[in-house]
């Protein structure tokens, strides 16, 4: 059944855009070329982007904010394992996936720490990214206010992961 919904959604932009006398293979070229030149602009902030996140490795500031991170992460009883994760996912999809695999793969799905994981890189956004490709391709110059209120929430999505997480195992 699932199988046949992108087959007939296709099939109706098809139809619909004879009906209306479009031309299709103009239209499909247009919008390449315009996502081309996004894409194009976009690279210097993706760039940007990864080389930050590999600096803030490399330089031993993950290792801090995990330091500084632990008395909270105890409160809200967040294992010093994972919090590296709580700092990633804001930032980097690819990055906070690479951790979530190591996490899953050192201490295993079925434990508290894998688990806290899981609901963790499924419950928030890559925030910073978002704010930047985005801001950055829509020319949005003021993301001050919009950022704050975005890493509240994933403050908030930390805590409520680690209450879930707590609740539901």
């Amino acid at each position: 059944m699932y199988s046949y919904i992108v087959p007939c959604i296709i099939g109706f932009v098809f139809i619909v855009a004879l009906l209306k006398k479009i031309d299709i293979v103009n239209e499909f070229t247009v919008g390449a070329k315009e996502g081309i030149k996004t894409a194009v602009s976009l690279l210097p902030i993706l760039i940007c982007i990864f080389l930050s996140i590999s600096v803030f490795k490399a330089s031993g500031a993950m290792d801090l904010f995990v330091y500084l991170f632990k008395p909270l992460a105890k409160i809200i009883n967040i294992p010093s394992e994972v919090s590296p994760l709580v700092l990633m996912r804001p930032i980097s999809g690819s990055g906070s996936l690479v951790l979530f695999t190591q996490l899953i793969e050192k201490y295993k799905p079925d434990t508290y720490i894998g688990r806290l994981a899981a609901v963790m890189t499924s419950s928030n956004e890559t925030t910073l990214y978002t704010m930047s490709v985005y801001g950055s391709a829509a020319a949005i110059k003021k993301t001050g206010k919009a950022m704050i209120i975005a890493l509240t929430c994933d403050i908030m999505s930390v805590i409520f992961a680690s209450i879930a997480t707590n609740i539901v195992f």
